[in-house]
């Protein structure tokens, strides 16, 4: 965590960032990252299945969030909507499978990330 005051827990880059490693399971695939997820759900989304691929074939965050920018017939309004569900369920794999980022998770309490 970089920072935590009363109320927030600032978290860039750290463990509970969607770019933290982190290998788990979701929809039956293997993600080694949250960020790989959410933009694999994106293409997918789309029905982008030439990016979905890629992303599935790339570990590295920064990378995924480069493929998932050409993500084909994207609409940020369609996207807006469906991704809160998504990040929803894709964080729950994510901390359900890892024992040590859901500690740090659940550590934060009530504190706004």
């Amino acid at each position: 965590m970089e920072r935590v005051t009363e109320t927030h827990a600032f978290f860039w880059g750290g463990e509970l960032s969607n770019w933290y490693p982190c290998k788990f399971r979701y929809k039956g695939l293997t993600f080694y990252n949250s960020e790989q997820a959410f933009m694999w759900e994106k293409a997918v989304f789309f029905q982008d299945m030439e990016i979905a691929k890629k992303i599935l074939e790339t570990p590295e965050p920064k990378e995924n969030k480069e493929l998932g920018r050409r993500v084909k017939g994207f609409d940020s309004e369609r996207w807006m909507i469906a991704s809160y569900p998504i990040m929803i369920a894709v964080n729950y794999a994510k901390y359900n499978q890892n024992k040590f980022l859901k500690k740090i998770l659940l550590e934060t309490e009530n504190k706004i990330l």
